[in-house]
């Protein structure tokens, strides 16, 4: 039995009781064969066969074979001279040699039409084995082993006592690149720049609400208030999204990633399904399919699905509005008099509606992102570019109907400012205070429970597992081996679902602080107090209390990019409309506490009040939309995407 102690990079496939012995034994001939004999080439290690226990393996890669399969994926390395001898010698990180391991498993496809040995199992022409067991449960689990030396390394860098140097010099990025590769990095590259760009937008709104409390009648005061400080608020927007655009340009550079989702980097996706044919391109066997089929999916089933439920949610939505103005109804009919129920009751009785709705809205929200993934997958999509766009379209309407629909209503039909900046803050302060909970202490205590029930406990060697490993000549380790006991225990660990619900967390805060900025200025500042923790809580989560995530290799943050930029773009327009709608109400409520022959000048379009013309306000707000959309627009063009600095090199 194999004792070696060195840590490396390694997959562990973990079976399922599902799982035949001569499946399981079909598969792993897959993954230790040649490449020139149909396998994947890898070096597998088993742990002890025990009874009751499923079997479970350790996935590596050889030297000699990190070497080719680095060059054959064009992997950013670099030169380790060694002391001894003076020789160069090509070296890899460990995210790297991860995204090795899971592409040569996920290369082991079916040459035709067929099934497991079990014949329980149908396999399709083209398709990914091991990605097809798993989904069938075949294999139970799937992940990379974390390698604690460096994760310790990691993990005081990033959240630890050392962490707090992160505060000033930002997120230890390359280290986190390194280790969990550019998926994992890019998303806190964009989390750090964002919540350290909030503080501009959390000041001028100290201000604004300060000013706001502060401002007395005439209205045109307020007026031109807030239309200041919305200019200040949009701009902000813009250079924001600006500035992220030239930081990722020069992060992906950095990390070799700038070319990933262009030219020869578009390879099929592990769960591509399609008649296998040599590439022209690569002179490979690769999966091909009609794209007018997928086409025919997304338009014809797809589409009518989402927009079924797009419906759904905005009927819902309606619900929590109506109850909610039954139950102010009703509570405004209460003895005024009567102190307990009309002070303490009703306030907490009317904004039931609004609380279980933003909580059912979340829940909502986590059913809805595996339904979309499932039916992403069976559009069948040949890259993962295109798999990301689409799912991330379906994900993003939704979302947006699911969060800001009533806010919409609320603002614009309602027209009720007072209820808007109230649904506002229950939403922004229940998504985030449930997410911290979901995302950090409930799994972290659950882990503590799993562990507590981990029994150390000799079991016995299961002869017919232990023959067909024999049989293999797969070296066994010993049941103490570090790989052993620490597969244990990460098995009981929740698994990563990607980077999805972590930007959707972002978009949805993103758009409650900027869709209606103007009547809550306050967002931006709670918003900065929340990502301060979940900059935390995100390194937390990603070290302690979930598996360690397969390696994304990208090149930006994707579909996400645009899907910000439309945020914004739709922020001047609702905060335009709603400086409009602000005006309107107040200057009807000034005007009629006022004396009523007030007499419109049509010279200066302000009455005797003071206050400014409706025709006035109307004319401002639509040319300040539309001058603000064309600066937007001229900002993407003029702004160079890459820093001066990368494009010299690039030369």
């Amino acid at each position: 039995m194999t004792t070696d102690n060195q840590q490396s990079p390694v997959y562990v496939v973990q079976f399922g009781e599902k799982s035949s012995i001569e499946d399981t034994e079909w598969v792993l001939k897959k993954l230790t064969q040649s490449k020139e004999d149909g396998g994947a080439g890898l070096t597998v290690t088993s742990s002890p066969p025990s009874s009751g226990k499923d079997l479970t393996v350790f996935v590596s890669l050889s030297d000699d074979r990190i070497q080719s399969v680095g060059r054959q994926l064009k992997l950013k390395s670099h030169f380790d001279v060694s002391d001894s001898n003076e020789e160069e010698e090509i070296v890899y990180s460990s995210s790297d040699i991860l995204l090795m391991i899971r592409h040569e498993i996920n290369s082991v496809r079916a040459s035709h039409k067929g099934k497991l040995p079990s014949a329980k199992v149908n396999l399709w022409q083209g398709q990914s084995i091991v990605e097809k067991l798993l989904h069938k449960g075949w294999i139970e689990k799937l992940y990379p082993l974390h390698e604690q030396e460096d994760l310790k390394r990691l993990s005081d860098d990033w959240y630890g006592l050392s962490s707090f140097n992160s505060l000033i010099h930002g997120q230890p990025l390359d280290k986190v690149r390194d280790y969990f590769g550019e998926g994992v990095a890019f998303y806190f590259g964009f989390l750090d720049t964002f919540t350290w760009s909030l503080i501009f937008p959390s000041v001028i709104g100290m201000i604004h609400g300060y000013y706001t409390k502060a401002s007395e009648p005439p209205y045109s005061s307020m007026f031109t208030t807030h239309l200041f400080f919305c200019l200040l608020y949009l701009i902000w927007a813009f250079g924001f999204m600006e500035r992220w655009k030239r930081r990722s340009n020069e992060l992906s550079h950095q990390w070799g990633t700038h070319d990933v989702n262009t030219g020869t980097q578009k390879l099929p996706r592990a769960n591509y399904k399609g008649h296998l044919l040599v590439d022209p391109v690569t002179a490979q066997l690769q999966p091909h399919y009609p794209r007018w089929k997928t086409l025919g999916k997304l338009y014809l089933v797809s589409l009518p699905i989402v927009i079924v439920g797009l419906l759904v949610a905005f009927y819902v939505m309606m619900l929590s509005v109506w109850y909610e103005a039954d139950l102010t109804a009703w509570t405004s009919t209460w003895d005024p008099d009567d102190f307990f129920w009309t002070s303490c009751v009703a306030p907490v009785l009317v904004l039931l509606p609004s609380i279980s709705y933003s909580i059912g809205v979340y829940f909502a929200n986590l059913y809805y992102r595996q339904w979309t993934t499932r039916l992403t997958e069976w559009e069948n999509h040949r890259t993962e570019s295109q798999f990301e766009r689409n799912r991330v379209t379906k994900l993003v309407l939704f979302e947006f109907v699911n969060n800001f629909m009533s806010l919409f209503y609320i603002a614009f039909y309602l027209q009720d400012i007072a209820m808007l900046r109230s649904q506002v803050v229950i939403m922004l302060f229940v998504n985030q205070s449930i997410s911290q909970l979901q995302e950090s202490l409930i799994p972290y205590l659950s882990q503590k429970r799993a562990c507590k029930n981990l029994k150390d406990e000799k079991k016995a060697v299961n002869e017919s597992l232990l023959s067909m490993v024999q049989n293999l000549k797969l070296p066994i380790l010993e049941a103490d081996d570090y790989r052993v006991v620490q597969a244990d225990m990460e098995a009981m660990l929740e698994p990563y679902e990607g980077m999805h619900e972590d930007y959707l967390e972002l978009y949805i805060q993103f758009g409650y602080i900027l869709l209606f900025m103007v009547t809550y200025p306050m967002a931006a500042f709670w918003a900065w107090v929340n990502n301060v923790i979940e900059l935390r809580v995100d390194a937390f989560k990603l070290v302690r209390t979930q598996r360690r995530p397969a390696v994304s290799r990208v090149g930006h943050i994707g579909a996400w990019q645009p899907a910000f930029n439309m945020m914004v773009s739709m922020a001047v327009v609702t905060n335009c409309a709603l400086l409009y709608v602000m005006s309107e109400k107040e200057a009807t409520a000034i005007s009629a506490s006022i004396a009523e022959d007030a007499v419109v000048d049509d010279v200066d379009g302000v009455d005797d009040t003071g206050v400014m013309s409706s025709w006035s306000r109307a004319m401002i707000c639509v040319s300040m939309d539309h001058v603000l959309l064309g600066l937007q627009s001229l900002l993407g063009i003029l702004v160079p995407s890459v820093p001066t600095s990368i494009r010299n090199r690039r030369r």
